[in-house]
């Protein structure tokens, strides 16, 4: 059975503390191949290869989808080297999935 999943990134303030867009955000992880997920997620078990994904930026300025992707990977304990070349430092989320290169990727939608 293939879920869908709805990705999510706000805005985050970058280690000079200044704000990344939500947009920049899902671009960064696009082009890592990875998304992390919270531990606290409910559903965070049920996420597994093959299900499908809409990404979503939430920011503060404006919302969008930007693409759709496919779940390479189920959710595994990501490090805090490979969470602060994602997003930063101090990781909020303590588990990442891979995502296929498929499907549209980020694309301005209007």
């Amino acid at each position: 059975m293939v879920n869908y999943w709805l990705m999510t990134a706000k805005d985050h303030r970058g280690r000079d503390g200044k704000p990344i867009p939500a947009r920049a955000i899902v671009e960064r992880r696009v082009a890592n191949g990875i998304w992390f997920v919270s531990y606290r997620n409910p559903y965070l078990r049920k996420v597994s290869p093959g299900d499908l994904g809409i990404m979503l930026a939430l920011g503060k300025e404006r919302k969008e989808f930007l693409g759709d992707c496919k779940i390479v990977g189920g959710p595994h304990p990501v490090d805090a080297a490979r969470a602060a070349l994602v997003e930063g430092p101090r990781p909020r989320r303590s588990h990442t999935t891979s995502r296929s290169r498929g499907g549209s990727g980020p694309s301005r939608r209007t």
